[in-house]
Parts: C-alpha cells; sequence; structure tokens
C-alpha cells in the first residue's frame, strides 16, 4: 500500500516536472520600504544569491526612515533565518528563530507562532538535535491551516516534511514514510516541485533504511529524473547522495563512482547551498573510506576543511554584524523617543503662541510677554538639540569602540580556533582516515595495518602535545613569568634528559615578576621550544647554557650549546628557523642565531619591556 502511494506521487511529480513559479504577494500592513525589502530579498533568494539578500535584510533593519513594527519585524526576522539555514549558519539561525517566536507570541498570531515553531524545529534538526525538534513540528503542523495565503510563511506540508526527515535521522523508517507521503500530497496538490522532491528524497531514504534497495532505486531514480533539469540544485545533490548510499549497500563501485561524480559537479554550481555542498561531500568521505580508497578520501577531507573555514569566517562575520545590528536598533530607539519628546515641546510652544496672537489686540503686554517666553523655548531646544548631537556622536564612539573590541576578541577566538582546526583537527582526521583504512587491511595486509597503527600513534602523541600548548596558553593564570620560566624549564628536562645533555640556567630574578600577555609569552615559549628541540636532534651537544635577563629597558634570552655547529647560511631558510624569526617578529622582538662546525651554537632573541604586556603588540 504504502509502495502504491509513493508511485502514485511519483505520477504527480512528472506531471509538475515544469519549473515552480510563485507570484509572491507581500504581507498586509507593512511599509513600501519593508515591501521593497522583502521582495528584492524574495529574488535573490530565487537565484540562490544568499550573501545578497542577507545584505537587503541587514540594510533595511539598520537604515530604514522609519519605525519598524513588530509586525515587519517579524517577517524580516524570519526571512534572515531561512537565509541562514541555507548558509549553514544553524546556532545564529536558531536564535534568530526564537527571536521571531518571542515577535509572534507579542502579536498573538497562530500563524506566525506556527511558522516560528517550524523553524526553530529545522535548526535544531540540523543542529544533531532531531528529538527536541520533533514537539516544534508538531506544534507547528496543528497552527498552520491547511490554506495559507502568505506566501512568507511556512505550510504544513513544510512542517510534515520535516517530521519525515526528523524520524530519518532517528532511524525509524516507517514514520518517516508515513510524515513524507502526507507531506508530498499536500505539496502535489499546491504544484510545489521541491517541497514534493524533498519528500520523494525521504521515502527512497526511508525504503533504503528498510533494506529494500529495488524500490529505493526507483523512487530516487524517478525522483531525480523529474527534478535534474530544476534550480534546486540541493535537491540535486540530495538525489545523488540517496543513490550513492543505495548503490553502497549493492557494492557496486563503478555507480557509486557515477553519481559521487554527478553530486560533485553540483559543487561548483552556484545555484547550490552551502549546507548542501558539506553535507555531500561528508557522505564522499564516507564512501570512500568504506572502498579503502585511503587517498582520494583524504583530499576530498581537504576540500571540506576548506570550505568549512570559509563557513567558519562567514559564521564570525554574521555573529558581529548580528551584534552590531542589535546595537544600533537600540540607539535608533533611544534617538526615536528622544525625537518624540522634542516634537511634543515644539507642539506645546506653537499652541502658545496662537493663543498669544489671538490676544495680540487685547494686551500687548501679553504679547511682549509670549514672545519673551518663545525666545526662552527656543534657546532651550537647541541646546537641547545640541545636548542631542553631542550623545549621538557619544554613541558612535562607543559602538565603534565596541566593534574594535569585539573585532579583536574575535581574532583571538579565530586565531585559537585556527590552532584547533589547523593542528587537532587534521590530526584527528587523519586518524579517523588511518585507523579505517588499518581496519580495512587488518586481515588480508597486517603489515600495512601495523604501518597505518605507527601513524595514528604519531599524530596522537604530537596531537597531545601540541594540545597541551594551546590549553597552556591561554589559560589567563598563566599570564606571568614565573609560570613561563616553569614551562621552559620542564620542557627542556623532558626532551634533554633522557640524551644526559646538562642544562645550565642563569635567571634574572626580575623576569619571574612580568606579566606577559598571552601572545608574548605563547611565542617566547614556542621561541625556546624550537631551540631546544634543534639542540636535541642535531646537536649532539652535552651542555646547555640559559641565560634570561632584564637590561636597559630590554628583555634578553641567550641559549648557548657546545654542539657540533653547523652552517647558517645553509639551514636559514628552513622552517625551523624561518618560523623562531617570524614569531620574533610577531610580538615586536628580534631573532639572531650564529654557529660555527665543531664550536656549538648561540641563539639571541630580543624584545623591548614595552610590548611585554601589550594586549594588542
Amino acid at each position: 500500500m504504502i509502495f502504491r502511494n509513493c508511485l502514485s506521487i511519483l505520477f504527480l511529480l512528472l506531471i509538475f516536472q515544469e519549473k515552480e513559479i510563485h507570484a509572491q504577494s507581500v504581507p498586509k500592513g507593512v511599509s513600501q520600504e519593508v515591501e521593497n525589502a522583502l521582495l528584492q530579498a524574495t529574488h535573490f533568494m530565487n537565484e540562490s544569491m544568499y550573501d545578497s539578500a542577507q545584505y537587503v535584510i541587514t540594510r533595511t533593519l539598520t537604515q530604514t526612515d522609519h519605525t519598524i513594527s513588530s509586525k515587519e519585524l517579524y517577517y524580516l526576522r524570519c526571512y534572515e533565518s531561512e537565509i541562514m539555514y541555507y548558509n549553514a549558519l544553524f546556532e545564529q539561525g536558531l536564535n534568530v528563530a526564537l527571536h521571531s517566536m518571542d515577535l509572534a507570541k507579542e502579536l498573538h498570531d497562530d500563524l506566525m507562532f506556527g511558522n516560528s515553531h517550524n523553524f526553530v524545529g529545522l535548526f535544531l534538526m540540523n543542529l544533531e538535535r532531531a528529538r527536541e525538534a520533533i514537539p516544534h513540528f508538531l506544534e507547528a503542523n496543528r497552527l498552520i491551516p491547511p490554506d495559507v495565503n502568505d506566501e512568507f510563511m511556512s505550510r504544513q506540508y513544510h512542517a510534515t516534511g520535516n517530521l519525515g526527515e526528523c524520524y530519518l535521522k532517528l532511524n525509524m523508517p516507517d514514520s518517516a514514510i508515513f510524515y513524507s507521503l502526507l507531506s508530498g500530497e499536500d505539496a502535489a496538490m499546491l504544484n510545489r516541485e521541491r517541497g514534493l522532491a524533498l519528500a520523494q528524497a525521504n521515502i527512497a531514504e526511508a525504503f533504503l533504511l528498510k533494506e529494500d534497495y529495488p524500490k529505493a532505486t526507483s523512487i530516487a531514480t524517478q525522483g531525480y529524473e523529474a527534478i535534474k533539469a530544476s534550480s534546486h540544485r540541493d535537491v540535486v545533490q540530495v538525489f545523488c547522495m540517496v543513490l550513492m548510499r543505495i548503490y553502497e549497500k549493492k557494492s557496486l563501485p563503478d555507480s557509486i563512482n557515477y553519481w559521487m561524480n554527478i553530486g560533485l559537479v553540483e559543487n561548483e554550481n552556484p545555484l547550490n547551498t552551502d549546507l548542501s555542498r558539506v553535507g555531500f561531500i561528508q557522505k564522499c568521505i564516507d564512501v570512500e573510506i568504506n572502498q579503502g580508497k585511503t587517498e582520494v578520501a583524504l583530499s576530498l577531507l581537504r576540500n571540506l576543511n576548506s570550505l568549512q573555514q570559509t563557513l567558519h569566517s562567514k559564521q564570525q562575520s554574521q555573529r558581529i554584524s548580528v551584534l552590531k545590528d542589535y546595537y544600533e536598533q537600540n540607539n535608533k530607539l533611544a534617538l526615536s523617543k528622544q525625537l518624540t519628546e522634542i516634537q511634543k515641546n515644539e507642539l506645546k510652544l506653537r499652541t502658545a503662541i496662537m493663543f498669544a496672537l489671538a490676544a495680540v489686540a487685547i494686551l500687548l503686554v501679553v504679547l511682549i510677554f509670549i514672545f519673551r517666553k518663545n525666545s526662552r523655548q527656543k534657546q532651550h531646544i537647541a541646546a537641547f538639540k545640541h545636548k542631542e548631537e553631542l550623545q549621538i556622536a557619544a554613541q558612535e564612539l562607543e559602538l565603534k569602540s565596541l566593534k574594535e573590541r569585539l573585532e579583536a576578541l574575535f581574532s583571538e577566538r579565530n586565531r585559537i580556533a585556527s590552532d584547533l582546526h589547523d593542528d587537532i583537527g587534521a590530526a584527528l582526521s587523519s586518524i579517523r582516515i588511518y585507523s579505517g583504512a588499518a581496519q580495512k587491511h587488518f586481515h588480508n595486509n597486517p603489515e600495512e595495518s601495523e604501518k597505518l597503527i605507527q601513524r595514528i600513534n604519531e599524530s596522537s602523541t604530537g596531537m597531545m602535545d601540541r594540545m597541551s600548548d594551546i590549553v597552556w596558553s591561554i589559560n589567563p593564570k598563566n599570564d606571568n613569568g614565573q609560570s613561563l620560566l616553569m614551562r621552559m624549564k620542564s620542557f627542556a628536562s623532558e626532551v634533554l634528559g633522557s640524551l644526559d645533555v646538562k642544562v645550565n640556567y642563569k635567571i634574572d630574578e626580575a623576569f619571574e615578576s612580568l606579566k606577559p600577555s598571552t601572545l608574548v609569552r605563547r611565542n617566547i615559549y614556542l621561541i625556546f621550544k624550537e631551540a631546544i628541540n634543534n639542540i636535541s636532534k642535531y646537536s649532539k651537544a652535552t651542555e646547555v647554557d640559559v641565560d634570561i635577563k632584564l637590561r636597559n629597558d630590554k628583555l634578553y634570552i641567550h641559549i648557548e650549546d657546545n654542539g657540533v655547529g653547523f652552517f647558517v647560511v645553509e639551514a636559514i631558510n628552513g622552517n625551523g628557523l624561518n618560523n623562531m624569526n617570524h614569531r620574533a617578529e610577531a610580538i615586536g622582538g628580534t631573532f639572531h642565531i650564529s654557529s660555527h662546525i665543531g664550536k656549538g651554537t648561540e641563539l639571541d632573541f630580543t624584545l623591548p619591556l614595552t610590548k611585554i604586556s601589550d594586549v594588542n603588540n
């Protein structure tokens, strides 16, 4: 019976193959400015130009000449959350959707409330919180009537289809088929090509979970044929993903590669979404690992890391934009109240003048009195306007200062995130791929498995070392010279102690009382760490002298060994020396190294004390 219903929806899908075109009817009760913004954003959304649509919404929120009503703000926020969904900005989108839910409560509008429930559920589902999302979709299905005329609101089939996808994520295929069938029938009746295609994709995936591969293949193939010429490239990619998984279950590598290649081509299509691109590459990586194609999986992983880094930057920009929007809205509200008060005062003044003119023939004294009062009132208004201008200037300076502080904060967070992403993320990804490959070759190629396990061990050891450095560098308790010195001594003892290399320290007591910033402390430690590593690996030294002193408003660090030495000119372009030099320059210091064959090596690092506690350096 279920399969017969699926075939009936497929028939409807074939009928409505033509491109889905809907005339956008602007919501009633909104200003001409907001109406124009919604129509312009709709145009960009239809062209998959989501960043342009976001710019239109943000500009309207911050630069409109009139006070935005709660209803207008609701429509703008809902459109903003939809844009964030297609840009895969789920956390920010959830916050905006929750804000729109508060506005719907304020307006006492069930349709708006149901629409917000659908968006909240959508973001929770994509944040891997499917069970939390289900009550929101059920409430949306209850509140949204079947005959919605507002094109800017969710339809019942949206909430029903999202329920089907939730049950897919929870591995409940029968429930997924039930709700997807309901969604597909409603979408077909409304001639909604995209909604109908997504319902078909969910049904095909549900049959895949039930291991009914013939039905899954038939539904997915026909759905792909019906949607492949449309503008919905992300839905086309969904069908590629489903078919790829089906043929993976059937163990047909040629068919897997065929649908994978079609989907990867869609990644370059400008009409596609970031959400779809990320999800498809992740699935391709899993499929390639299962097929034992480790190198191909690594190549795809690099593409995924690049795309995710772009999304991360977009998220940071979006966070700054949301905060800026918040403060600008508050400032505009305060200014609006001040202007209203001024207008009230001016109205009172005009009334007084009218009464004075009416009585001018009766009593000249009254006229003189009114004239003086008028003069004083104008002076008061002029003073008030001057005060208002000063307040506006102060608020603009405060907003600029806040933006600079936020940008500095996000810069530091981005640096830490970049370290975690580049070092720890890369190591974890390598471990994941090598472990998958080792498991694949465990029985048929033990020697290859042993090599891969050795790589896993090396990656995890390096990752733990880098993680320790990052945790130590961001802990504010370590922002002192004493903690830095202990860390340096501990590392030197750990590395050189096992080689029976004696380390002599000559430390100025004033060094321990310094309060270096996080960036300065981190770079001094990494320069010292690189130097000790080089001594342990190449110098063959038996003794190392470390001299740290403060002289003439500068910090001097001198490291000398009695090793075999090397030709500095030949090694000057190496990564180690370049890294130390770049780290010294990054905090305003200087770095010099000298060495002679048979006479050991000397390293000198100098940093002005004015740079020690400078937050931004």
